[in-house]
Protein backbone atom coordinates (compact mmCIF):
# COMPACT_ATOMS: atom_id res chain seq x y z
CA UNK A 1 0.00 0.00 0.00
CA UNK A 2 1.19 3.66 -0.94
CA UNK A 3 0.91 6.44 2.01
CA UNK A 4 1.09 9.59 1.69
CA UNK A 5 4.38 11.31 2.48
CA UNK A 6 3.09 13.99 4.61
CA UNK A 7 1.41 12.50 7.65
CA UNK A 8 4.65 12.44 9.64
CA UNK A 9 4.76 15.13 11.91
CA UNK A 10 6.89 18.57 10.06
CA UNK A 11 8.09 21.51 12.19
CA UNK A 12 4.73 23.39 11.49
CA UNK A 13 1.56 20.64 11.47
CA UNK A 14 -1.44 22.11 9.61
CA UNK A 15 -3.55 19.09 10.45
CA UNK A 16 -3.68 16.64 13.64
CA UNK A 17 -5.67 13.88 13.05
CA UNK A 18 -6.98 12.25 16.60
CA UNK A 19 -8.47 9.09 16.08
CA UNK A 20 -10.72 7.83 19.10
CA UNK A 21 -10.54 3.98 19.97
CA UNK A 22 -12.30 2.00 21.95
CA UNK A 23 -12.67 -1.77 21.23
CA UNK A 24 -12.99 -0.95 17.17
CA UNK A 25 -9.90 -3.04 16.25
CA UNK A 26 -12.33 -4.29 13.00
CA UNK A 27 -12.54 -0.75 11.79
CA UNK A 28 -9.61 0.69 12.75
CA UNK A 29 -7.19 0.10 10.15
CA UNK A 30 -10.22 1.24 7.26
CA UNK A 31 -10.19 4.87 9.55
CA UNK A 32 -6.44 5.14 9.53
CA UNK A 33 -5.90 4.35 5.66
CA UNK A 34 -8.48 6.98 5.02
CA UNK A 35 -6.09 9.63 6.53
CA UNK A 36 -3.17 8.46 4.88
CA UNK A 37 -4.77 8.91 1.47
CA UNK A 38 -5.76 12.21 2.05
CA UNK A 39 -4.38 14.72 -1.21
CA UNK A 40 -3.94 17.82 0.83
CA UNK A 41 -0.51 18.98 0.47
CA UNK A 42 0.08 19.84 3.92
CA UNK A 43 1.13 18.50 6.96
CA UNK A 44 -0.38 16.08 8.97
CA UNK A 45 0.30 14.43 12.16
CA UNK A 46 -1.89 10.89 13.03
CA UNK A 47 -2.68 10.65 16.52
CA UNK A 48 -4.40 7.27 17.85
CA UNK A 49 -5.46 7.22 21.14
CA UNK A 50 -6.48 3.57 22.52
CA UNK A 51 -9.21 4.10 25.75
CA UNK A 52 -8.26 0.45 27.01
CA UNK A 53 -9.33 -1.71 24.01
CA UNK A 54 -9.64 -4.85 25.16
CA UNK A 55 -10.02 -6.54 21.31
CA UNK A 56 -7.27 -6.84 18.75
CA UNK A 57 -6.99 -2.62 18.17
CA UNK A 58 -3.39 -2.87 19.68
CA UNK A 59 -1.83 -5.25 17.45
CA UNK A 60 -3.52 -3.52 14.86
CA UNK A 61 -2.28 -0.03 15.68
CA UNK A 62 1.20 -1.93 16.10
CA UNK A 63 1.50 -2.25 12.45
CA UNK A 64 1.10 1.54 11.82
CA UNK A 65 3.86 2.56 14.11
CA UNK A 66 6.08 4.35 11.40
CA UNK A 67 2.74 6.48 10.09
CA UNK A 68 1.13 7.21 13.60
CA UNK A 69 1.80 8.51 17.04
CA UNK A 70 0.08 6.19 19.68
CA UNK A 71 -0.93 7.03 22.95
CA UNK A 72 -2.28 4.09 24.79
CA UNK A 73 -4.45 4.72 28.76
CA UNK A 74 -6.54 3.30 30.51
CA UNK A 75 -10.52 3.25 29.76
CA UNK A 76 -11.72 6.60 31.04
CA UNK A 77 -14.45 7.19 27.89
CA UNK A 78 -14.42 9.88 25.26
CA UNK A 79 -13.70 13.09 27.02
CA UNK A 80 -10.48 11.28 28.44
CA UNK A 81 -9.44 10.45 25.17
CA UNK A 82 -10.13 13.49 23.92
CA UNK A 83 -8.14 15.48 26.56
CA UNK A 84 -5.18 12.73 26.14
CA UNK A 85 -4.79 13.10 22.22
CA UNK A 86 -5.11 17.06 22.24
CA UNK A 87 -2.31 17.30 24.46
CA UNK A 88 0.14 15.23 22.26
CA UNK A 89 -0.96 16.85 18.93
CA UNK A 90 0.96 20.12 17.62
CA UNK A 91 -1.85 20.93 14.52
CA UNK A 92 -2.78 24.24 14.00
CA UNK A 93 -6.56 22.77 13.40
CA UNK A 94 -7.12 19.55 14.82
CA UNK A 95 -9.75 16.79 13.22
CA UNK A 96 -11.29 14.39 16.75
CA UNK A 97 -11.89 10.92 14.20
CA UNK A 98 -13.89 8.10 16.12
CA UNK A 99 -12.29 5.05 14.90
CA UNK A 100 -15.52 3.28 13.17
CA UNK A 101 -15.95 6.40 11.05
CA UNK A 102 -13.73 7.68 7.90
CA UNK A 103 -12.70 10.47 5.54
CA UNK A 104 -13.05 10.88 2.02
CA UNK A 105 -9.51 11.85 0.36
CA UNK A 106 -9.90 15.28 -0.08
CA UNK A 107 -11.52 16.02 2.91
CA UNK A 108 -8.40 18.19 4.64
CA UNK A 109 -8.44 19.94 0.85
CA UNK A 110 -11.65 21.26 1.02
CA UNK A 111 -11.60 21.98 4.46
CA UNK A 112 -8.66 23.74 4.00
CA UNK A 113 -9.94 25.44 0.95
CA UNK A 114 -13.31 26.67 2.91
CA UNK A 115 -11.71 27.64 5.95
CA UNK A 116 -11.87 31.06 7.36
CA UNK A 117 -9.63 32.92 9.88
CA UNK A 118 -11.09 33.27 12.78
CA UNK A 119 -13.22 30.26 13.13
CA UNK A 120 -13.64 28.26 15.98
CA UNK A 121 -15.34 25.14 14.23
CA UNK A 122 -15.69 23.99 11.37
CA UNK A 123 -17.81 21.01 10.19
CA UNK A 124 -19.37 19.32 7.22
CA UNK A 125 -21.92 16.46 6.03
CA UNK A 126 -21.17 12.74 6.84
CA UNK A 127 -22.41 9.56 4.61
CA UNK A 128 -24.39 7.08 6.13
CA UNK A 129 -22.83 3.89 6.45
CA UNK A 130 -23.72 0.17 7.65
CA UNK A 131 -21.59 -1.88 9.94
CA UNK A 132 -19.17 -3.99 6.82
CA UNK A 133 -18.82 0.02 5.20
CA UNK A 134 -21.55 -0.18 2.89
CA UNK A 135 -23.03 3.50 2.14
CA UNK A 136 -26.36 4.58 2.02
CA UNK A 137 -27.87 7.77 0.11
CA UNK A 138 -28.63 9.49 3.66
CA UNK A 139 -26.43 12.07 4.79
CA UNK A 140 -25.91 12.90 8.67
CA UNK A 141 -26.19 16.64 8.55
CA UNK A 142 -27.50 19.17 10.90
CA UNK A 143 -31.09 20.92 11.00
CA UNK A 144 -31.43 24.14 11.63
CA UNK A 145 -33.96 26.06 12.42
CA UNK A 146 -34.28 29.63 12.93
CA UNK A 147 -37.94 30.48 14.79
CA UNK A 148 -39.57 29.21 17.39
CA UNK A 149 -42.52 28.27 15.16
CA UNK A 150 -40.26 27.07 13.01
CA UNK A 151 -38.64 24.82 15.12
CA UNK A 152 -42.15 23.85 17.00
CA UNK A 153 -43.17 22.31 13.29
CA UNK A 154 -40.23 19.61 14.44
CA UNK A 155 -36.67 21.44 13.41
CA UNK A 156 -34.18 20.82 16.42
CA UNK A 157 -30.69 22.50 16.36
CA UNK A 158 -28.16 20.00 16.31
CA UNK A 159 -24.44 19.56 15.71
CA UNK A 160 -22.79 17.07 13.56
CA UNK A 161 -21.07 14.23 15.28
CA UNK A 162 -17.60 14.23 16.06
CA UNK A 163 -16.13 12.65 12.89
CA UNK A 164 -17.68 15.77 11.30
CA UNK A 165 -15.61 18.57 12.97
CA UNK A 166 -12.64 20.31 12.55
CA UNK A 167 -11.62 22.48 15.75
CA UNK A 168 -8.61 25.52 16.10
CA UNK A 169 -6.65 25.20 18.20
CA UNK A 170 -6.53 28.35 19.71
CA UNK A 171 -10.05 27.04 20.09
CA UNK A 172 -9.69 24.16 21.89
CA UNK A 173 -6.66 25.77 24.09
CA UNK A 174 -10.19 27.46 25.81
CA UNK A 175 -12.56 24.72 25.80
CA UNK A 176 -10.04 21.90 27.02
CA UNK A 177 -9.55 19.72 29.15
CA UNK A 178 -13.40 18.86 29.17
CA UNK A 179 -14.46 17.72 32.59
CA UNK A 180 -13.88 13.93 32.32
CA UNK A 181 -16.42 12.48 34.32
CA UNK A 182 -18.97 14.37 32.86
CA UNK A 183 -18.44 13.57 29.31
CA UNK A 184 -17.15 9.85 29.36
CA UNK A 185 -20.01 10.02 26.25
CA UNK A 186 -21.40 12.72 23.74
CA UNK A 187 -18.38 14.66 24.09
CA UNK A 188 -18.61 15.72 20.86
CA UNK A 189 -21.88 17.81 21.59
CA UNK A 190 -19.81 19.71 24.46
CA UNK A 191 -17.03 20.45 21.80
CA UNK A 192 -19.49 22.11 19.04
CA UNK A 193 -21.74 23.88 21.54
CA UNK A 194 -19.05 25.86 23.09
CA UNK A 195 -17.55 26.87 19.87
CA UNK A 196 -20.71 27.75 18.92
CA UNK A 197 -21.20 30.03 21.50
CA UNK A 198 -17.96 31.35 21.84
CA UNK A 199 -17.50 31.79 18.81
CA UNK A 200 -17.47 31.99 14.72
CA UNK A 201 -18.68 28.60 13.15
CA UNK A 202 -19.18 27.40 9.82
CA UNK A 203 -20.71 24.51 8.15
CA UNK A 204 -20.36 23.31 4.32
CA UNK A 205 -23.21 20.78 2.81
CA UNK A 206 -20.71 18.67 1.56
CA UNK A 207 -20.29 15.33 2.83
CA UNK A 208 -16.76 14.46 3.44
CA UNK A 209 -16.68 11.47 5.58
CA UNK A 210 -18.68 8.27 6.44
CA UNK A 211 -20.16 7.77 9.95
CA UNK A 212 -21.12 4.00 10.77
CA UNK A 213 -24.37 3.23 11.95
CA UNK A 214 -23.72 -0.04 14.21
CA UNK A 215 -25.00 -1.95 17.21
CA UNK A 216 -22.59 -0.50 19.34
CA UNK A 217 -22.15 3.07 18.92
CA UNK A 218 -25.41 3.56 20.51
CA UNK A 219 -26.61 6.75 19.10
CA UNK A 220 -29.89 5.76 18.20
CA UNK A 221 -33.44 7.29 19.96
CA UNK A 222 -35.76 5.39 18.13
CA UNK A 223 -35.28 1.41 18.50
CA UNK A 224 -37.19 -1.35 17.15
CA UNK A 225 -39.76 1.65 15.94
CA UNK A 226 -40.16 2.68 19.61
CA UNK A 227 -38.67 5.71 21.75
CA UNK A 228 -36.26 4.65 23.91
CA UNK A 229 -37.00 6.68 26.69
CA UNK A 230 -33.94 5.97 28.69
CA UNK A 231 -31.67 7.50 25.94
CA UNK A 232 -33.92 10.44 25.26
CA UNK A 233 -33.69 11.09 29.69
CA UNK A 234 -29.53 10.89 29.08
CA UNK A 235 -29.91 13.89 25.98
CA UNK A 236 -31.76 15.91 28.22
CA UNK A 237 -29.28 15.57 30.85
CA UNK A 238 -26.62 16.13 28.75
CA UNK A 239 -28.17 19.17 27.19
CA UNK A 240 -28.55 20.37 30.40
CA UNK A 241 -24.81 20.48 31.14
CA UNK A 242 -24.81 22.35 28.52
CA UNK A 243 -26.86 24.75 29.14
CA UNK A 244 -25.02 25.43 32.75
CA UNK A 245 -22.00 25.71 30.49
CA UNK A 246 -23.27 27.82 28.53
CA UNK A 247 -24.86 29.57 31.03
CA UNK A 248 -21.28 30.73 32.69
CA UNK A 249 -20.04 32.04 29.24
CA UNK A 250 -22.64 34.28 29.37
CA UNK A 251 -21.94 35.54 32.30
CA UNK A 252 -18.33 35.94 31.42
CA UNK A 253 -20.00 37.74 28.21
CA UNK A 254 -18.38 35.54 25.45
CA UNK A 255 -21.41 33.99 24.47
CA UNK A 256 -23.34 34.80 20.96
CA UNK A 257 -27.39 35.46 21.88
CA UNK A 258 -28.81 33.69 18.84
CA UNK A 259 -26.54 30.27 19.46
CA UNK A 260 -27.42 31.07 23.55
CA UNK A 261 -31.16 30.88 21.97
CA UNK A 262 -30.98 28.29 19.47
CA UNK A 263 -29.58 25.63 21.95
CA UNK A 264 -32.14 26.46 24.61
CA UNK A 265 -34.45 25.83 21.64
CA UNK A 266 -32.72 22.30 21.03
CA UNK A 267 -32.92 21.38 25.06
CA UNK A 268 -36.93 22.52 25.28
CA UNK A 269 -37.70 20.02 21.76
CA UNK A 270 -36.19 17.04 23.62
CA UNK A 271 -37.71 17.52 26.82
CA UNK A 272 -41.19 18.60 25.23
CA UNK A 273 -40.84 15.35 23.38
CA UNK A 274 -39.99 13.68 26.45
CA UNK A 275 -43.02 15.22 28.20
CA UNK A 276 -45.58 13.95 25.44
CA UNK A 277 -44.02 10.32 25.12
CA UNK A 278 -44.48 9.60 29.11
CA UNK A 279 -48.02 11.95 28.85
CA UNK A 280 -49.46 9.53 26.27
CA UNK A 281 -47.65 6.67 27.53
CA UNK A 282 -47.00 5.53 24.05
CA UNK A 283 -43.72 5.35 22.86
CA UNK A 284 -44.28 3.98 19.19
CA UNK A 285 -42.13 6.20 16.91
CA UNK A 286 -40.93 6.61 14.31
CA UNK A 287 -37.30 8.67 13.22
CA UNK A 288 -38.83 9.83 9.42
CA UNK A 289 -42.31 10.90 10.66
CA UNK A 290 -42.26 11.86 14.64
CA UNK A 291 -43.46 15.90 15.07
CA UNK A 292 -43.52 17.35 18.24
CA UNK A 293 -47.42 17.43 19.85
CA UNK A 294 -49.42 20.82 19.02
CA UNK A 295 -50.03 22.74 22.27
CA UNK A 296 -53.88 21.97 22.30
CA UNK A 297 -52.63 18.57 22.27
CA UNK A 298 -50.37 18.50 24.59
CA UNK A 299 -52.64 20.40 26.94
CA UNK A 300 -54.91 17.53 26.43
CA UNK A 301 -52.62 14.78 27.71
CA UNK A 302 -52.13 17.27 30.81
CA UNK A 303 -55.62 17.48 31.77
CA UNK A 304 -55.96 14.11 31.68
CA UNK A 305 -53.02 12.81 33.75
CA UNK A 306 -52.51 11.95 37.26
CA UNK A 307 -50.98 15.58 38.18
CA UNK A 308 -51.44 17.46 40.54
CA UNK A 309 -54.13 20.19 40.06
CA UNK A 310 -52.05 22.87 40.11
CA UNK A 311 -49.53 21.65 38.20
CA UNK A 312 -52.26 21.01 35.42
CA UNK A 313 -53.17 24.62 35.49
CA UNK A 314 -49.67 25.81 35.51
CA UNK A 315 -48.29 23.47 32.73
CA UNK A 316 -51.80 23.88 30.80
CA UNK A 317 -51.54 27.90 30.75
CA UNK A 318 -47.83 28.07 29.37
CA UNK A 319 -48.95 26.19 26.53
CA UNK A 320 -51.89 27.99 26.19
CA UNK A 321 -50.40 30.79 26.74
CA UNK A 322 -47.75 29.81 23.58
CA UNK A 323 -50.59 29.85 21.33
CA UNK A 324 -51.17 33.24 21.45
CA UNK A 325 -48.60 35.47 22.39
CA UNK A 326 -46.37 37.23 19.85
CA UNK A 327 -42.82 35.63 18.83
CA UNK A 328 -40.46 37.38 21.23
CA UNK A 329 -42.77 36.44 24.19
CA UNK A 330 -42.74 32.90 22.70
CA UNK A 331 -39.16 32.63 23.10
CA UNK A 332 -39.16 33.76 26.36
CA UNK A 333 -42.28 31.86 27.50
CA UNK A 334 -40.40 28.57 26.05
CA UNK A 335 -37.07 29.33 27.50
CA UNK A 336 -38.53 30.21 31.31
CA UNK A 337 -40.72 26.70 31.25
CA UNK A 338 -37.43 24.82 30.52
CA UNK A 339 -34.79 26.83 32.75
CA UNK A 340 -37.31 27.07 35.35
CA UNK A 341 -37.66 23.50 35.59
CA UNK A 342 -41.41 23.19 34.28
CA UNK A 343 -41.71 20.88 31.46
CA UNK A 344 -38.61 18.29 33.13
CA UNK A 345 -40.33 18.36 36.20
CA UNK A 346 -43.73 17.90 34.94
CA UNK A 347 -42.05 14.79 32.82
CA UNK A 348 -41.07 13.11 35.94
CA UNK A 349 -44.10 12.91 37.53
CA UNK A 350 -46.25 11.66 34.88
CA UNK A 351 -43.52 8.84 34.31
CA UNK A 352 -44.14 8.02 37.94
CA UNK A 353 -47.90 7.80 37.93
Amino acid sequence: MIHNSTVRAAPTVEYSIVILNHNYGRFLSNCIESVLAQTINKSIEIIVVDDGSTDDSLVILNSYTDYVISVKKGNGGQASAINAGFLRSSGSRVLFLDANDHLNPSCLEIVHRNWKAGTSGFSFNLTFMDEVGKPSERLCRPARKTSVTTWITGGVVDSMPMSGNVFSRAFLNTALPMPEGDWRRSADVYLCSVAAFTGKTTHIQQSLGAYRVHSQNGSKLIKNNRLDLARLSFIIDRDLRIDAIQQEWVHRGRAQNAQQRALTWSLAHQQLRYLHVVASKDRRSSSSDWRPPTFPSLGGLILKSDLKPYKKAIIWAWSAMLLVVPRLLKDILLIAGVRNGLVLSASKTLERS
